[in-house]
C-alpha cells in the first residue's frame, strides 16, 4: 500500500492535541513531513537539488527557491511554500530533538496551519501548471 502527502497531513491532524506532549510532538513532525513530500512534487524528476550543499531537507527548500524564481507563473506561492516548509523545518526539529522545549498546543496548531498553507499553494501551482499544458 502506498501513502501519499495529504495521507501524511491527514494523521497529523488526527492527533488529539490535547492529548499529551508526544501527541503533539508527532503531529508537528507528520505536519513537516507531508509538507516536504508535497513540496517534492512540484519540483521537476531531475538531479537540481544535488547542486545545493546541505541536508536533503535543505537541498530541497534551496531547489524550490531556485526553481520557483525562474518561473513567473507560481512564483509567489512557490517563494511562499519555501519559506513556510524552512519555518515548519524548524518546528520539526524543536518537536523532534529540543525535549527540554515544551510542544504546547498553540505550537502544534501553528505548525499544522503552516502545513495547510503550504498543500493550499501547492494545489494552486498545480492548477496553474494545468492551464498552461
Amino acid at each position: 500500500m502506498s501513502v501519499t502527502p495529504q495521507d501524511f497531513l491527514d494523521s497529523a491532524k488526527r492527533c488529539d492535541l490535547t492529548g499529551g506532549e508526544v501527541v503533539r510532538r508527532n503531529a508537528v513532525s507528520r505536519a513537516y513531513y507531508a509538507a516536504m513530500h508535497e513540496a517534492r512534487t512540484l519540483l521537476p524528476p531531475s538531479n537540481e537539488r544535488q547542486v545545493f550543499r546541505g541536508s536533503s531537507h535543505e537541498k530541497l527548500i534551496a531547489s524550490l527557491r531556485a526553481h520557483y524564481r525562474k518561473l513567473v507563473a507560481g512564483r509567489g506561492d512557490g517563494a511562499m511554500i519555501a519559506g513556510e516548509l524552512s519555518a515548519l523545518k524548524g518546528d520539526r526539529t524543536k518537536a523532534d530533538y529540543k525535549l527540554d522545549s515544551s510542544v504546547d498546543e498553540g505550537f502544534a496548531k501553528y505548525s499544522l496551519r503552516r502545513a495547510d498553507k503550504i498543500f493550499d499553494a501547492s494545489r494552486r501551482i498545480k492548477a496553474l501548471s494545468t492551464k498552461v499544458e
